[in-house]
């Protein structure tokens, strides 16, 4: 029976449209609770840490880690390893305000002043931010160069969101002298293209490991692997796999 391209589209990518969907209910719920007293419990707000947003942030965040942890370990993959870490600090972080916390010690270690709009906090953050950015994406590169062609795929798209996810929560968390309106729209803007960015990484990395786990320690086509490339016997096997055997490969 033919299927209507529409309807193949949501039911290929139904996880990503729920995520999105419930990412859209909890930036509604904001505008709601920001622009009139209909809602007036602060868990409501997407700034505030362990508000319903961020919360659910924190769940697809350990979530992505989770997997990669389990790609690392089925694919004995030192690339997946490091992607896993890259995203259990960032649990980290947001759960615990890290960088927050660093950029107090290093304002006050180097002995920062506020200039107009930032605060001496802030240019210890951003710090901080160039810091803990420099090694993680020294780990990334390091994980890039010596993984195969999985790795390598994978690494360029989490690199993408990465960046994206970099505008969100480091571009738009600056102060830019605001207040008032602008500040929360600033804010839900900050934190609403966070839920997003996360909720297509997870939707991202959920398919690599479906295929992982349906084909042992191969990734399926539906991964968006291609499928026909035979081995050295001659016989056909998925090009993900085929990769992980480029010579330099290192594995955990």
């Amino acid at each position: 029976m033919h299927t209507s391209p529409l309807r193949e589209l949501w039911r290929r990518h139904l996880m990503l449209w729920l995520l999105l969907g419930i990412d859209a209910v909890l930036i509604v719920l904001y505008a709601i609770y920001g622009l009139s007293d209909l809602l007036t419990n602060p868990r409501f707000g997407l700034i505030e840490d362990w508000s319903y947003g961020e919360s659910f942030n924190y769940l697809k965040e350990l979530s992505i880690a989770g997997l990669l942890v389990f790609m690392a370990f089925r694919r004995r993959s030192y690339a997946y390893l490091v992607w896993a870490t890259v995203f259990a600090y960032l649990l980290a972080d947001d759960a615990t305000q890290i960088h927050e916390r660093m950029g107090e010690v290093l304002a006050g270690a180097l002995g920062f002043v506020a200039v107009n709009s930032w605060r001496a906090v802030d240019f210890g953050e951003l710090l901080w931010f160039g810091v803990s950015g420099v090694a993680m994406f020294s780990g990334i590169f390091y994980g890039y160069r010596i993984g195969g062609r999985a790795e390598r795929e994978m690494a360029t798209t989490l690199g993408l969101l990465l960046l994206a996810l970099a505008f969100f929560g480091v571009v738009l968390d600056m102060p830019f002298g605001t207040s008032g309106l602008v500040d929360k729209v600033l804010g839900a803007a900050e934190d609403g293209g966070e839920m997003m960015v996360l909720s297509v990484i997870l939707w991202q990395v959920s398919r690599r490991a479906r295929g992982v786990w349906s084909a042992g320690d191969v990734l399926s086509h539906d991964a968006g692997v291609d499928t026909d490339r035979p081995d050295a016997r001659g016989r056909v096997r998925p090009a993900a796999v085929a990769g992980d055997l480029d010579t330099g490969r290192r594995t955990v």
